[in-house]
């Protein structure tokens, strides 16, 4: 999950609205057309109130409210996270710092390290760590889906990445553009890429510009 900024002045009056393709359009480039939740490219598609419209009609066609979502974390989230931080509103690189690890005991696991200790932040970090981990014979479903995105989108994602990193780092001139491409947000898994940036010295201080 990143910082996202909404365009501004698109009016929504029914829900009928959010099939146009303009207004489709202008949602997508927003979201950078990926999941806002757990950074997967998107195929298929929900349209995700961040806040449940359920108890206020009006959050239904707010367009603030609205962000679009991989039906996988669609239905994780439902209208039991809706106190989640939003991405709008705040940079959630702040307080969630999300890391990809193989270790003897755990394959492909999401590592969701809370920074912060606010509602918001602990909620989020549920959500995501369901979203990128569940592991529950009890809904094969949603346990598939995990291991999909872990296995298949988000491990080769990320070891190709660290191969930028290792060719950066023999001849910075070489991939200093993929690099900057890679940790920009609208990239796929931007936030355990930028991470992964931050938390070496020396990259953090060659990618500064492309990290603000």
């Amino acid at each position: 999950m990143v910082h996202l900024t909404k365009t501004q002045g698109v009016i929504i009056k029914t829900m009928a609205d959010y099939k146009k393709d303009k207004v489709l359009k202008i949602l997508a480039a927003d979201c950078h057309e990926k999941c806002y939740i757990c950074e997967c490219p998107l195929t298929s598609t929900d349209k995700e109130h961040i806040i449940s419209h359920r108890n206020d009609k009006s959050l239904e066609v707010d367009w603030n409210n609205i962000f679009l979502a991989c039906p996988h974390c669609n239905r994780i989230k439902g209208m039991k996270y809706d106190d989640i931080l939003n991405p709008v509103d705040c940079d959630p690189e702040k307080h969630i710092a999300l890391s990809f690890k193989v270790t003897p005991e755990i394959d492909e696991h999401v590592q969701v390290e809370p920074l912060t200790y606010d509602h918001a932040t602990l909620l989020t970090k549920e959500l995501l760590d369901i979203a990128y981990n569940y592991n529950d014979d009890s809904n094969y479903l949603r346990k598939m889906e995990c291991r999909n995105i872990r296995n298949k989108l988000l491990k080769p994602d990320i070891k190709l990445f660290e191969q930028y990193i290792r060719d950066f780092k023999a001849d910075p001139d070489l991939v200093r553009d993929t690099v900057c491409d890679e940790i920009a947000r609208s990239s796929i898994f931007a936030a355990f890429k930028r991470k992964i940036v931050r938390d070496d010295p020396d990259l953090h201080n060659a990618f500064a510009d492309a990290l603000a």
